[in-house]
């Protein structure tokens, strides 16, 4: 089934929306939306433009732009509604020790931190947690697959949204700690070694980092023309 809706504001009519669809249980549910304001807490699938919060949108062209997260289920904040729901199994025992009351707790103490999660059939299949640091930079702290849905390009596709968040928040700079058997796949995507390393109950990370505003060299400075 598809979802349409012109444009997503705070998200929550759009959520009971998709609710009262996957009740139904059909096969799939996709969705789109011409417009979403980045504070909404659910996201379509496929979506023409993203705006700030109190920003409005005017199209002149013919041709709407596209973008897409995922072809189906839905990306969303993580809610205290969700403290019922069974935990993901990744793989690696020190995420999957996390509960959803943890990310809530974290989220309501520290409102820089976003959590964000992918649901698909009914149930949550992979999260990810960042936070916006004091400076220009965003810190991805977790990002974790169910061991089920591994290898279907959800880890990167959360990536990719958690680095659309960094770039609406201003942020030069993405950094994260990469589990030491993971660093290559960090690497193929832009993540380059900061030269720190770090151990952890036995596990190695490495410190990476990425640029979001990589269009512009180190020197650059903006300046508004006359």
């Amino acid at each position: 089934m598809l979802l349409l809706d012109g444009s997503i504001h705070s998200g929550s009519t759009f959520r009971k929306a998709y609710q009262a669809i996957a009740a139904m249980k059909p096969a799939e549910v996709s969705s789109y939306s011409l417009v979403v304001r980045v504070g909404a807490s659910i996201l379509p699938n496929y979506f023409g433009l993203m705006i700030g919060d109190y920003d409005r949108a005017i199209f002149l062209k013919k041709v709407f732009p596209n973008n897409r997260l995922f072809t189906c289920g839905c990306v969303r904040k993580l809610a205290d509604g969700d403290q019922a729901q069974p935990k993901i199994a990744c793989g690696q025992d020190f995420v999957d020790k996390f509960s959803w009351g943890d990310l809530c707790y974290e989220m309501t103490i520290d409102p820089r931190r976003q959590t964000y999660v992918y649901e698909r059939n009914g149930g949550i299949k992979a999260f990810v947690s960042f936070r916006v640091t004091a400076g220009d930079d965003i810190l991805l702290d977790t990002i974790a697959v169910d061991k089920s849905c591994h290898n279907q390009g959800i880890a990167g596709n959360l990536m990719r949204w958690t680095e659309t968040c960094g770039r609406n928040s201003h942020c030069a700079t993405i950094h994260l700690w990469a589990v030491d058997n993971r660093k290559d796949w960090y690497a193929k995507r832009g993540y380059e070694f900061c030269g720190k390393e770090l151990i952890l109950d036995e596990v190695k990370f490495h410190l990476m980092r990425k640029k979001l505003l990589y269009n512009l060299p180190d020197d650059h400075v903006l300046t508004m023309g006359a």
